[in-house]
């Protein structure tokens, strides 16, 4: 055994006594004759997946139980939060546990301590797979391919064995970094493994995603940070305890942070915080100051540290223009939806920037590895490989960029996110940051747009008399089904069976705009609780005798038919999604771009 994994595996030994993975391997590889898996490999696969790097860690590598600060999570349906500690590893009956979290909320730093708390407790074999390497195909051969890269010979039908034992453990980190292309094809694969195969499978997602209508999912969604959290991420980044004694009273003393409302919900942004600021800067007011000022910050941080501008920039003594072109990097990248950004790629795109600026592209190179290494928040990540540090920042300074587009280009932009739920899902994130810096242009071309397509009404106030068209209505009955499951066991004359339902999920063909997408999700939900299940579990009975387990599905006109549902529930919760998502905030926008336009009109200050 190569000392550098002798080492990882002697430290680890002495906090956990063994690494219980091991026997796992062994087992595994008795079990399949897996005579090519060489267990030093698989160990040394295991501490590279539990290394992370942080924006405040720069090159060095860590390990995730050095930096890990308990983080709370919400199983639906409960009321009460459980703290992933050491202990926990998420182990369920369905096997199946999906993880939501907004951006910044430490998804994949939950999954790997997750899987670490696994090698430690549990004799489960860990494997590792980041889902925005997915390009089609069977999920085996994408999960063959990386272990691969890491030394493991081990080909797609060796994985298809080693999924079918319990004793394995898939985590499968950001679904929603797929492409939307492969996202389809990606659940069917999620969804026949579930269901063949016995291992246990941990999935990681931001919101509002393909993956959330899988009935069979134990799902939990990520707390937001409260005061002791975000203090002891505080305590953990800083390199001294003076200089984070002093953050903690500035960030108390900032309405940045609020008890009731906190800016700093995700510890991105805590780390962030720490590595951005220096003692006595005033801290901004709002998330979109925060982001906005961390370029700033980076860029002056820099100069201090490099000594004088004319060494730090080779380029261009214009701050400014470095800024413009990250904006148009960070949009340039997002929008080719590239999980991996290889040199070549972020050459092109810059010489992109260049050329949107007016400038000289012959200098592409040079003016890249400035951006990237004045900057810091594109960071090298292997062998002419890069990364953002965090995909929040490249979704902000998309904004940035958005925002400073010429007006047909911007309508352009928002027409697409309106019409085209792929597009949408790219830059969600992005018109979250829009909608607030540039909410008039977000209002008029892609929110009261999106509304009134939906819902097939013209651009007027939604009043108290509105009622939901019979087309509108069908759209959205259609789209909705309920799943069960009935297993059913006849010995002689005893019969024995259980039907169980988990949730009313979206018809992933249907082709709804995103807001449209949203009502329907708070229709299924609001609707999920109205099910008259013991209806559902006769016609079940009724239709199924054989022994075995078979699945069972109801689309929501069904659900009335079959008297599981009344009709006047469906109308009730059509109509209180719309009230819920989208009236409030309709009439208001309609309000405010009329008032602009007639203030614009009446102004003598526009006489010109």
């Amino acid at each position: 055994m190569s000392g550098v994994i002798e080492t990882g595996v002697t430290s680890i030994a002495k906090e956990a006594g063994k690494y219980t993975f091991t026997s796992a391997i062994r087992f595994i590889q008795k079990k399949f004759e897996l005579l090519d898996l060489s267990e030093e490999d698989y160990i040394n696969y295991c501490l590279t997946v539990l290394k992370v790097k942080t924006l405040a860690s720069g090159d060095r590598s860590l390990n995730i139980d050095d930096i890990y600060v308990p983080l709370r999570l919400l199983r639906a349906g409960f009321s009460t939060s459980i703290e992933v500690l050491d202990t926990t590893t998420l182990d369920n009956e369905n096997r199946a546990v999906l993880i939501k979290g907004l951006a910044g909320q430490g998804k994949s730093t939950l999954l790997k301590k997750l899987l670490s708390n696994n090698s430690k407790n549990f004799a489960r074999l860990p494997i590792f797979y980041e889902l925005k390497n997915y390009r089609g195909g069977s999920l085996e051969k994408a999960i063959s391919n990386t272990l691969i890269s890491y030394g493991l010979r081990l080909g797609e039908g060796a994985i298809e064995e080693i999924l079918t034992n319990s004793s394995v453990k898939l985590y499968l980190d950001a679904f929603d970094e797929v492409a939307p292309s492969y996202r389809q094809e990606l659940l069917t694969n999620i969804t026949r493994l579930v269901n063949s195969a016995k291992c246990n499978i941990i999935c990681t997602t931001r919101p509002d995603t393909e993956i959330e209508s899988l009935y069979f999912f134990e799902t939990y969604t990520v707390c937001e940070l409260v005061e002791p959290q975000i203090l002891n991420i505080i305590e953990n980044t800083c390199e001294d305890n003076k200089k984070a004694s002093e953050l903690c009273g500035a960030l108390r003393q900032s309405s940045l942070y609020k008890k009731s409302d906190a800016v700093l919900k995700s510890p991105i942004l805590v780390v962030l915080y720490c590595v951005s600021y220096n003692l006595g800067e005033e801290v901004p007011e709002t998330l979109s100051q925060f982001y906005s000022n961390i370029f700033d910050t980076v860029f002056f941080k820099h100069d201090n540290l490099k000594g004088s501008v004319c060494r730090a920039r080779l380029w261009n003594d214009n701050r400014q223009i470095y800024r413009e072109i990250f904006n148009f990097i960070s949009f340039g990248s997002l929008k080719s939806v590239c999980t991996t950004l290889k040199r070549d790629i972020l050459i092109d795109i810059t010489k992109g920037a260049l050329e949107y600026l007016d400038q000289d592209i012959t200098h592409s190179d040079r003016v890249l590895d400035e951006v990237v290494s004045i900057t810091n928040l594109i960071i090298e990540d292997g062998f002419n490989e890069y990364r953002f540090v965090h995909k929040s920042i490249q979704e902000f300074y998309s904004e940035s960029f958005v925002s400073g587009l010429a007006h047909d280009k911007k309508v352009e932009f928002y027409s697409a996110a309106c019409n085209k739920i792929s597009f949408y899902s790219i830059f969600e994130n992005t018109l979250f940051y829009l909608k607030e810096l540039d909410y008039y242009d977000y209002c008029e071309y892609l929110f009261i747009p999106s509304v009134s397509n939906f819902l097939n009404i013209k651009a007027i106030n939604i009043d108290d008399d509105y009622r939901v068209s019979d087309d509108v209505k069908k759209i959205i009955t259609s789209s909705l089904y309920m799943v069960g499951e009935l297993t059913f066991n006849k010995i002689k004359k005893k019969e024995s069976f259980s039907f169980e339902t988990s949730k009313l999920a979206i018809h992933a063909s249907v082709n709804i705009n995103f807001l449209g997408l949203k009502v329907i999700r708070f229709i299924a939900e609001f609707l999920v609780h109205k099910l008259d299940i013991n209806k559902l579990e006769r016609v079940a009975i009724r239709d199924y005798s054989d022994n075995g387990q078979t699945t069972f599905e109801f689309t929501l006109d069904e659900l009335v038919n079959l008297d599981s549902l009344s009709e006047s529930e469906v109308d009730d919760a059509i109509l209180m999604g719309v009230s819920v998502i989208v009236r409030k905030e309709y009439n208001q926008a309609i309000n405010k771009i009329m008032n602009r336009e007639k203030n614009l009109n009446s102004s003598s200050y526009l006489d010109f």
